[in-house]
């Protein structure tokens, strides 16, 4: 049986440098990370060359009856924003401004109660930790306009198993067991597009991470 995923930190670096870009250049930044549960079928592209990782700027997908596109500024779960299937959930997501030559981090924790035995009796306690940790380089491509590259590390934690409480079955209330994924690579995008990287978790379905990259004005406050 498939467990959740506790996923809810994003974590950015960014230093923007390269004469293509104007001192104070600032970007907005999108990302939204979802777990999927469903079968997947169809057509990817990946229409930059990116190092390691499954990095795709193109999609059209069916999951279990649900249409999956993303294609340029477009990122649609059938015609809806958001996926209208208990198999696809939104786990975190996060909206933000980086400016050249600054970097931007927000971390967030994960936690969880579990029962365990405390001498002779069993009580709740509370675990936390550092759900997921990224770390995101931007830099213009040369010579190619509109191009970022960015060079990125992801580490993804989440609860691989439970210990078994004597005499409850049917609830996976146990003590977590933690597990972790990680990818490190060069992610290239398209200013103004969706790009999409996917990362596999053992038996425990795909991570889908969006994100989407606009230049704003050099007086654009941070968020």
């Amino acid at each position: 049986m498939l467990r959740p995923i506790a996923l809810t930190a994003l974590a950015f670096g960014a230093g923007l440098s390269g004469s293509s870009v104007a001192e104070g250049q600032k970007y907005t930044v999108e990302t939204r990370i979802y777990r999927v549960l469903t079968n997947i079928s169809g057509e990817s592209s990946q229409t930059l060359p990116c190092s390691t990782a499954d990095i795709v700027h193109k999609l059209n997908e069916d999951l279990d009856g649900i249409t999956l596109r993303m294609e340029g500024d477009a990122l649609k779960w059938d015609r809806f924003d958001e996926p209208r299937s208990p198999l696809i959930q939104r786990v975190a997501e996060h909206h933000g401004t980086m400016t050249e030559g600054e970097a931007d981090h927000v971390v967030r924790t994960a936690d969880t109660e579990y029962f365990e035995r405390v001498e002779d009796d069993w009580e709740f306690s509370k675990m936390e930790w550092i759900a997921n940790a990224t770390d995101f380089t931007f830099r213009p491509e040369p010579d190619r306009p509109g191009v970022i590259r960015n060079t990125y590390s992801l580490k993804l934690t989440y609860i691989k198993e439970r210990a078994p409480v004597p005499g409850i079955r049917t609830l996976n209330v146990g003590k977590p067991t933690l597990a972790s994924i990680e990818s490190k690579g060069t992610w290239l995008f398209r200013l103004g597009e969706w790009s999409c990287l996917r990362a596999q978790v053992p038996s425990e379905g795909r991570l889908y991470i969006f994100l989407m990259v606009r230049e704003c004005g050099p007086d654009t406050d941070k968020n």
